[in-house]
């Protein structure tokens, strides 16, 4: 149930497990800056087990950052500005990253899409953003991302890539962690940064791109999202 939006989701099955799985979601929470599930089962509440565990969740320390190479900069850069089509997408990784995010869309011309779990990281009456894509998605999301012609993600691993990305489609990849670039989709720039650091290094480097038809698209779409979704979110409600 949890698993689309938690970075780790366990049951536990014993009592005596339970501070051990405890510690390891707060752990997991800290490490991937993000939603840590434990289900318990309401049997286990009657159950005693003994006070002797020491947490080591509280020894975590946030690992130093990966240093931005200027060249993927550029290289990232010379891809979005030359594409027709261009999309953000962004996931958890970018959290408090909000106005830079507008920013560079505004500036790339470029409609922006979320991971579910993102979803509120940019306002949903942002003129660029489409919403989520994936299981929870809007149409005009879903047909963009089918029709862009490049795609840079930051700090997510959207796990359903392969079923609305084109194989031809260009993809910058920025994420702090290494092992999953390329999981989901073929990376034609891999960026191993932190996303909030590439976005505002984009931002400052790159240059305001003329409107395209694309850019009018996406703010046409956008228009006609934030009239039908209110009165389908109400039929469904009167049904």
């Amino acid at each position: 149930m949890f698993e689309d939006v938690a970075i780790y989701n366990r049951t536990v099955m014993t009592a005596e497990q339970l501070p051990y799985v405890v510690d390891e979601a707060i752990r997991q929470a800290y490490a991937h800056k993000g939603v840590a599930v434990v289900t318990i089962p309401k049997d286990l509440g009657w159950q005693d087990i003994e006070d002797t565990y020491v947490s080591t969740a509280v020894h975590y320390q946030k690992p130093l950052l990966p240093v931005l190479n200027p060249e993927h900069i550029d290289q990232a850069l010379a891809l979005l500005q030359a594409a027709k089509r261009p999309l953000i997408y962004i996931g958890l990784g970018t959290r408090g990253a909000r106005e830079d995010i507008m920013a560079l869309a505004k500036q790339l011309k470029a409609p922006i899409l979320s991971s579910a779990p993102a979803k509120g990281i940019v306002p949903d009456d942002f003129e660029l953003y489409m919403g989520s894509a994936g299981r929870v998605a809007s149409k005009p999301g879903v047909e963009m991302l089918q029709q862009a012609d490049t795609i840079i993600t930051f700090g997510t691993d959207m796990p359903f890539q392969g079923h609305f990305i084109q194989d031809d489609t260009t993809y910058i990849q920025v994420d702090i962690d290494g092992t999953k670039f390329g999981r989901r989709h073929h990376v034609d720039l891999a960026i191993l940064a932190d996303a909030k650091q590439t976005i505002k290094a984009l931002l400052e480097k790159g240059r305001e791109l003329p409107e395209t038809d694309w850019y009018r698209v996406a703010l046409a779409n956008k228009k006609k999202l934030l009239i039908t979704w209110p009165l389908k979110m109400l039929s469904s409600k009167l049904m």
